[in-house]
């Protein structure tokens, strides 16, 4: 989805991914270039046991302080990560369980936090239907050190977790013309 908070983030022109919600992204309008650009990414499913937080999990109802909604700081998402890792006792054990289903959790993420964040995927809305909230969904994997990408030219990448958080959400973004370089 990009690095913004979010599929439903207004005006629509903030959702700077490859895929979000009521936006059409053709091979043209990744003007960034598709070999810079984020396609797809790996992402964990919840464990459906809600006794307890996994990775793979969604928290749910921490509202977000942020001023940015698209490209935060990263002393905005440590703010926002600790109120998520506060608050996971209430959260979805069913992320990622739904592949087809085009939301937030279960088929998309969003590049506004690093891959593998430390922090929980965390959501500000509390009674919003099945993942069709805002929030931060990072892409996540099971390997030590990043996940798996691939790139909107059809190429596959492995990304370390401790990328440049700037260069993390640049690469999720298609047309922020922004200079990429080594990633």
């Amino acid at each position: 989805m990009g690095p913004s908070l979010g599929q439903y983030v207004s005006p629509i022109g903030l959702r700077d991914g490859v895929f979000s919600f009521d936006v059409t992204v053709r091979m043209r309008d990744i003007t960034d270039g598709t070999s810079n650009t984020i396609a797809f990414g790996e992402h964990l499913i919840g464990d459906n046991n809600n006794t307890s937080y996994r990775p793979g999990d969604v928290v749910r109802g921490i509202t977000w302080t942020g001023t940015n909604l698209t490209k935060p700081t990263q002393a905005e998402l440590d703010v926002y990560g600790a109120a998520c890792l506060a608050g996971n006792a209430n959260h979805h054990s069913h992320g990622g369980r739904e592949w087809a289903v085009v939301m937030p959790a279960q088929t998309l993420f969003n590049t506004m936090v690093p891959p593998n964040w430390r922090f929980p995927t965390c959501r500000p809305c509390v009674g919003c239907g099945w993942m069709d909230s805002q929030g931060a969904f990072p892409a996540r994997s099971r390997h030590v050190g990043g996940v798996q990408v691939t790139l909107a030219d059809g190429s596959s990448r492995f990304v370390s977790e401790n990328i440049d958080l700037v260069t993390w959400q640049n690469v999720g973004s298609i047309g922020g013309r922004e200079v990429i370089g080594e990633f």
